[in-house]
């Protein structure tokens, strides 16, 4: 919503500023691939191009 200088969140939240929010977190969903989850767009290319090419609604 608003960019906020990581300098500034630092000032305000201290050392929670680079735990929460500005490392980087790579999320993998392990339980929906153990259960067998079929993705319909596995990478993030290939959902970006499926949004492409629907393009705007309007």
């Amino acid at each position: 919503m608003f960019r906020v200088p990581a300098p500034v969140l630092r000032l305000v939240m201290g050392q929670l500023a680079d735990e929460l929010l500005l490392a980087s977190q790579r999320m993998e969903p392990a339980v929906l691939s153990d259960a067998g989850f079929a993705w319909q767009h596995p990478s993030l290319a290939q959902a970006a191009a499926w949004v492409a090419e629907r393009g705007p609604k309007t």
